[in-house]
């Protein structure tokens, strides 16, 4: 039987949907458990889709009737009012958050700091301690339901009917995939008054369409149609207004097409952070501090001390928001926008380097970036001291998942790329790459490795055969046209930052760091442009030496990720060829090629029988060292 938990979290919309942030920290520490939701009518369509949560409740007195019979293992309760408090005191389960006693609403040992900061809390201590935290509202929950302290997501996807209301829409008002667009979203509904002014709004209108020719779509809500009339009609430039009556089907969907949102502390940062859009945010008379980014953009606070915290009205000439400057926002949309990126090259003794560094300096794409050697040598680190601007980080050579453990320290990147000394990019492999990062929803991406080998011999022959027909249109293509998780490559693959920033040292970082992303509700990208150019080996020895290496490095990913999607392994492997037996056939050129065709099948049976006896039997697993395969080093091009 699945463990049932109880989430009790009514309101308001926004803290609803960054409260989904909990549900993966709550499958972790529950397995075998099934997850019900209690909320209002009104934030059910932010939580409908959502994968992790099993039923949802619109709360009513008749719950308690309802779940009479039920038995919980937690009941989470995040409301601070009397009627959700006794529901969840009346029903069978261990309470997290507020239950009653006596005639009054109290917290749980873990929900006493939010407590003693709200507006339950003793006054005037509650605000003094509101104003001096310093942790997220998502940290805080997660310390209420006691589970780690874990960079957790919102959870928001879009259905299929979103994603085409979308491109409708997209269609209506002449909007493609190279314009910027931007959606302003600086009303401020609600109990708080931290709405940015008209004036400032249009004004930034203005400056955002002339200097970036960016498209500007309007947001509102259903008492912001007054206001956003005077924001259109006041600049002098176009504004797509959508309008202040859109539904919690209609608003996210609009929100997905905008590559960057200028919101204050409203529903539409939740919902711009959950569609991992890049977003400036404005706070007022509320807590920046309890805002958690997810490394997708930053917090602008007001320029003096706002007395009006949490107060219904601002009293002051000035309004604290108001004194966030057009420029300040500008000038960050513009550090949002201005990716920076850099290439990073591994090597160790590596003679190849120079010419890996001179295929880099002659990239023709319009994408500027810095290289970044991770020397694991001293004739590496010489070799990158010649080129001109080349950065050179030494490592302290005990393999690759080490060094890149120090570069995710010490880089400050948007877009980290990855490749290694042994092998040639292709001219326009970075822009190819970079610009698949367009996608917001895109965390990782892969390159396209290609032989480089002649393929007139069997081995020659076999590493095009493997590359093109088995890592390219089976392995990695396909998947990614279908949306399904695939395994990037070591020889170039890159991410954005802000998710990882260590790795295991018994894994391969080219699979365990896709994964972390797709965890991240990310989608793997697939750049088949960008391509790698690659040497492997020359003879049977050093090929089942370096792949064997690469299978045993997967073996392990399961110890740190269980429900790892496995792609490269051996019944994935045997299921690919059955399913792609024309393609296959149809490869070979000629009957010499057909013949290898047929003898690269047992020993690939060898290699995955040989990988099974070494870590079965000798107990032989991965470890994370530099390790040279003679046969794949170049002397000449």
């Amino acid at each position: 039987m699945k463990k049932k938990i109880l989430i009790l979290k009514l309101e308001a919309r926004g803290d609803v949907l960054r409260t989904t942030s909990i549900l993966a920290g709550l499958k972790e520490k529950y397995p075998r458990s099934e997850i019900w939701w209690v909320t209002k009518e009104e934030s059910v369509p932010l939580l409908k889709y959502n994968e992790l949560i099993d039923r949802i409740f619109v709360f009513s007195n008749e719950l308690i009737k309802k779940f009479k019979r039920e038995r919980f293992e937690v009941i989470l309760n995040l409301n601070d009012d009397y009627d959700t408090a006794i529901l969840a005191t009346k029903l069978k389960g261990k309470v997290f958050g507020y239950y009653v006693e006596g005639e009054g609403v109290v917290p749980t040992v873990s929900a006493k700091e939010w407590f003693d900061m709200s507006a339950l809390g003793e006054k005037p201590k509650n605000d003094v301690l509101k104003k001096k935290n310093k942790r997220t509202h998502q940290k805080h929950m997660q310390n209420i339901a006691e589970i780690k302290p874990k960079y957790y997501d919102i959870v928001l996807d879009l259905t299929k009917r979103q994603r085409r209301f979308a491109e409708i829409f997209k269609r209506r008002f002449n909007l493609s995939q190279t314009d910027l667009i931007i959606g302003l979203n600086t009303g401020g509904e609600g109990r708080w008054p931290k709405e940015w002014s008209v004036d400032n709004t249009s004004k930034l209108a203005e400056m955002l369409h002339k200097k970036l020719n960016a498209k500007i779509i309007l947001f509102g809500g259903p008492n912001e149609i007054e206001r956003n009339n005077k924001i259109v009609s006041t600049a002098k430039v176009p504004i797509i207004n959508v309008g202040c009556g859109n539904n919690l089907f209609e608003f996210p969907a609009l929100m997905s097409i905008c590559d960057l949102v200028i919101t204050t502390d409203t529903l539409g940062l939740h919902i711009a952070l959950g569609l991992k859009r890049k977003v400036v945010a404005l706070f007022g008379p509320t807590s920046a501090n309890e805002i958690e980014m997810y490394g997708l953009g930053v917090k602008l606070k007001p320029k003096k001390e706002c007395k009006c915290f949490y107060q219904n009205k601002c009293t002051q000439k000035v309004r604290c928001i108001d004194t966030i400057s057009l420029n300040e926002v500008f000038d960050n949309v513009g550090k949002l926008l201005n990716k920076r990126v850099c290439v990073v090259v591994s090597s160790f003794r590596e003679p190849n380097l120079k010419r890996a560094l001179e295929a880099l300096k002659s990239q023709r794409g319009e994408v500027n970036f810095d290289i970044v050697v991770s020397a694991a040598d001293k004739e590496s680190e010489r070799v990158a001291k010649k080129f001109k601007g080349v950065k050179v980080i030494q490592d302290a050579g005990k393999g690759k998942s080490a060094a890149l453990n120090i570069l995710f320290k010490r880089l400050k990147y948007d877009i980290m790329l990855f490749t290694d000394a042994d092998v040639v990019l292709d001219e326009n492999a970075v822009d190819n790459m970079v610009n698949a990062f367009k996608n917001p929803l895109i965390g990782c991406v892969c390159g396209r490795p290609v032989a480089m080998d002649n393929r007139s011999s069997k081995f020659g022959y076999w590493a095009h055969f493997l590359y093109d027909v088995g890592a390219h249109e089976i392995s990695r293509k396909r998947r990614y046209e279908r949306g399904d998780f695939l395994e990037c490559s070591g020889y170039l693959f890159g991410f954005r930052k802000g998710v990882v920033d260590e790795i295991p040292l018994d894994v391969a970082e080219d699979s365990y760091i896709p994964y972390i992303f797709w965890k991240h509700k990310y989608e793997i990208g697939y750049a088949e442009n960008a391509k790698v150019f690659v040497k492997n080996p020359e003879n049977l020895k050093d090929w089942l030496r370096q792949r064997v290496r690469t299978a045993k490095a997967h073996e392990t990913l399961t110890e740190y990720a269980p429900d790892f999607p496995r792609v490269k392994s051996f019944f994935g492997e045997v299921k690919g060829a059955i399913t792609n037996l024309m393609k296959i056939f149809t490869y070979p050129r000629n009957l010499k090629e057909f013949f290898w065709t047929l003898e690269l099948f047992p020993v690939r049976l060898f290699l995955w029988l040989r990988v099974f006896w070494e870590i079965r039997f000798k107990k032989k697993h991965y470890g994370d060292a530099w390790e040279r395969v003679e046969s794949t080093k170049l002397t000449r091009l």
